[in-house]
């Protein structure tokens, strides 16, 4: 028995899960006129076991104005992929929410493509 090695291996354990998934998240940020702004940053999910990051939308049915949320999966995604009635996506992998509505969608139409394939 290496004492050594046991020593390492432990080390890379908490390293692998002490390292959060980064999403893009709500925030907000001051001009210099001294009015803050809405934008979007990066953030690491509060739960270690996250795997998601999702994004959400709302549509003004008066002005027709898409409004976006981008966040961490938050227990709410169990698979990749968009849910038009639910107005939300989820993806995988760090900063995956980056990406705008149409591109978002055609990664989760490629993704199912590729699993139907394999189902065949």
């Amino acid at each position: 028995q290496c004492p050594t090695m046991r020593s390492v291996l432990l080390l890379l354990i908490s390293l692998a899960s002490a390292t959060a998934l980064q999403c893009f998240v709500p925030g907000t940020c001051c001009k210099e006129d001294g009015y803050t702004r809405n934008v979007t940053m990066k953030a690491d999910c509060p739960d270690p076991n996250e795997e998601y990051c999702m994004k959400m939308w709302t549509v003004d049915p008066y002005t027709n104005k898409t409004t976006v949320y981008k966040q961490c999966g938050g227990g709410m995604c169990k698979s990749e992929g968009c849910d038009d009635v639910a107005q939300m996506c989820c993806c995988k992998g760090r900063l995956c929410n980056a990406a705008s509505g149409p591109a978002l969608l055609m990664t989760s139409l490629a993704a199912a493509a590729v699993a139907l394939l394999r189902l065949y």
